[in-house]
């Protein structure tokens, strides 16, 4: 049981014994017969499991629901690190990989079915990489019918880079440097529309 846990549950006993002196009345003493007592005692431990009882199925439901699979691209380390760190914070699980190369074989992996991986609700993924680039693989993706929600980034964003990425079928493109809540207000935006 987490600490917070204990310390919710003494503060609710707590809390009871409070209201059950309120409940005898200003400048009554407890009762001293040991039967009602008890009696008080079993019904406070009752309540007590009743409320951890429905603390554990509140945990088990949100534990039931799978976080959002960030597939993340970047071949700058650092950056990669950071958005992971950020996207992980954030309540996503993310799957790095560091180059065009093995989010290609990652993602065919995924979509034959061949990979342990569970399979990407939604990539992020660099322009300029090594091996394939951002594009090159979200040509390949488009080719093969496969719908995922793809977020193109770059630091070579001109009018021609966009206007491919769009043509391609991009689900949304951001400029570097680019704060990380422009990111999230993305990622929202998609869980919204289902896309």
């Amino acid at each position: 049981m987490a600490p917070g846990a204990l310390f919710c549950m003494r503060c609710l006993v707590q809390r009871m014994q409070r209201e059950q002196r309120r409940a005898r009345g200003p400048g009554q003493r407890r009762r001293e017969d040991p039967v009602k007592d008890d009696i008080e005692e079993k019904d406070t431990t009752r309540r007590l499991v009743r409320v951890r009882t429905q603390e554990q199925d509140a945990r088990s439901a949100s534990a039931e629901v799978s976080p959002l699979l960030v597939l993340l691209a970047e071949d700058d380390a650092d950056m990669r690190e950071a958005l992971a760190a950020q996207l992980s914070a954030d309540g996503y699980s993310v799957k790095q990989v560091s180059d065009g190369s093995m989010l290609k074989r990652y993602l065919d992996r995924a979509l034959a079915g061949k990979s342990s991986e569970p399979t990407p609700d939604l990539v992020i993924s660099d322009i300029q990489m090594p091996g394939q680039d951002g594009l090159q693989v979200l040509e390949w993706l488009r080719g093969r019918d496969w719908t995922i929600p793809i977020i193109l980034v770059t630091a070579f964003g001109d009018d021609e880079t966009h206007g491919e990425a769009e043509r391609l079928g991009v689900t949304a493109i951001l400029d570097k440097p680019f704060e990380i809540d422009q990111l999230r207000a993305t990622i929202e935006q998609l869980a919204l529309t289902g896309a």
